[in-house]
């Protein structure tokens, strides 16, 4: 059985920093329960190149309130690399990973949470807009878990 869970990150930009404002919404929160957010940019113009991973976040999850923020520098974009020298402002594109660590043991397992691609195309983003994006979230099967993870039951 699925459980779907809605992600809500709102992009606000500041004068002197691009700040992420997102909030995360779980309806059943542990107190070991972790949010994992992977911020990632590219260059849309490159064809077969990974994106460049910027940043990455971890906080804790509570039972009142789930709202982060994630300050990032004016010049963020100098930091995606993708082998073809630096990428300009204007061409600088970025999209977020997001997983809910159900029992905070730092491993990504069958049971934990994570976005549901099938159901839903990704927010990619040129810019940190003011809106809010909805994310679907899903349990991930064994079969996706991390390595470290299958050799144990489901």
């Amino acid at each position: 059985m699925k459980i779907l869970l809605f992600l809500t990150m709102l992009f606000s930009e500041l004068a002197l920093a691009n700040t992420i404002n997102y909030k995360v919404e779980i309806p059943e929160t542990g107190k070991d329960v972790r949010i994992k957010v992977d911020l990632w940019g590219y260059n849309p113009w490159l064809a077969d190149a990974n994106a460049s991973l910027l940043r990455t976040e971890y906080k804790r999850a509570s039972f009142t309130k789930n709202e982060f923020t994630m300050v990032l520098p004016e010049d963020i974009y100098l930091d995606i690399d993708q082998g073809a020298g630096k990428v300009p402002k204007e061409d600088a594109s970025y999209f977020l990973t997001v997983v809910v660590d159900i029992n905070g043991d730092s491993k990504i397992c069958a049971g934990d949470l994570r976005l549901d691609y099938t159901r839903q195309d990704p927010h990619f983003i040129s810019s940190f807009p003011t809106r809010v994006l909805n994310f679907l979230m899903t349990k991930i099967n064994h079969g996706d878990a991390d390595d470290e993870c299958k050799n144990t039951s489901p």
